[in-house]
């Protein structure tokens, strides 16, 4: 297990590099990992920070598509935001194989002036042998979506229809590429046949948004939970956790969430599978005022 934990390692860590550190207080990863047979490593990873986040020196550092990243030799040196003192807190940075079937690492980045290894900071999930499958057929639906100017720490809301979802459908969105950084959303059905787009911007200044592409699909998943959640009064411009338990789930699966149709404007959520069996629910307020946020929320796993 070691020898697979530090081969993957190898090619992860210029492309965590790239994701997560565009400021000071970056912790310092270095080292030198060889194949079995003492060559260096060659080699593919697929790499995410799996939430949203603030760094304690202030960036926003924003869940963006997977890195896909070619490793010519073993031994790296880099920077990455620690996320002992990130917000939200709970959450780990992902690396998964390009090729399907190998392990999953979990890193905790530990605040450091002195530089670490990344085998001292990752573990390894190894898949069981009764993994969930995903079953039945898509279904899908797409629009073209035009949200304006957002101003820096503001959400906005428009939608489009799908014909047959409800409010308990768990959707899979398919956010545009050319998304701008800073930029997050939230997907889910407010009412039957239609989907809410939001999104929120946290990029430190004004964006303003052409036509945008955005898609949404649905399928059914052997994992799947729900549960009425309530987070209370969360203030404005931070986040609260609550969370579900989901049998079966793994640290860095993907989970595929169902949204209260209620769930106010300005809010924007996200959910993680934080240890086993448990799903972590985060929901962040940038409404510019302290509300309530709860309802009934679902969470999905399919690997």
């Amino acid at each position: 297990m070691k020898m697979i934990l530090a081969v993957m390692l190898a090619a992860a860590s210029a492309a965590i590099a790239q994701s997560t550190c565009g400021g000071g207080g970056c912790t310092t990863i270095s080292g030198t990992l060889n194949n079995p047979n003492g060559s260096p490593y060659n080699g593919t990873l697929l790499i995410t920070a799996p939430v949203p986040f603030k760094a304690a020196d202030g960036s926003r550092n924003m869940i963006g598509p997977a890195i896909s990243l070619t490793i010519s030799g073993g031994s790296y040196n880099f920077q990455l935001q620690p996320n002992d003192t990130a917000v939200p807190r709970g959450w780990k940075y992902t690396v998964k194989s390009a090729v399907a079937g190998l392990v999953s690492l979990q890193c905790n980045v530990p605040t450091s002036g002195s530089a670490v290894d990344l085998l001292d900071i990752c573990t390894a999930t190894v898949p069981t042998s009764t993994t969930s499958s995903l079953v039945g057929n898509f279904s899908a639906a797409s629009s073209s979506l035009t949200f304006g100017t957002i101003p820096d720490g503001s959400c906005k809301d428009l939608t489009f229809s799908f014909a047959g979802i409800t409010t308990t459908t768990q959707l899979m969105p398919e956010w545009p590429a050319s998304l701008p950084a800073g930029v997050s959303g939230l997907m889910f059905a407010s009412s039957s046949g239609t989907v809410d787009v939001r999104l929120c911007n946290f990029s430190g200044g004004f964006v303003t948004l052409g036509a945008l592409a955005f898609g949404v699909k649905t399928a059914s998943y052997a994992l799947t939970t729900s549960g009425a959640l309530s987070f209370g009064a969360i203030t404005d411009g931070s986040c609260a956790q609550q969370s579900l338990t989901l049998s079966g789930a793994l640290p860095g699966d993907v989970v595929v969430p169902t949204w209260p149709s209620t769930i106010p404007s300005g809010v924007n959520a996200f959910m993680v599978a934080s240890s086993p069996n448990t799903i972590t629910v985060n929901a962040c307020n940038f409404s510019g005022a302290t509300l309530s946020v709860s309802g009934t929320f679902g969470a999905a796993v399919a690997r």
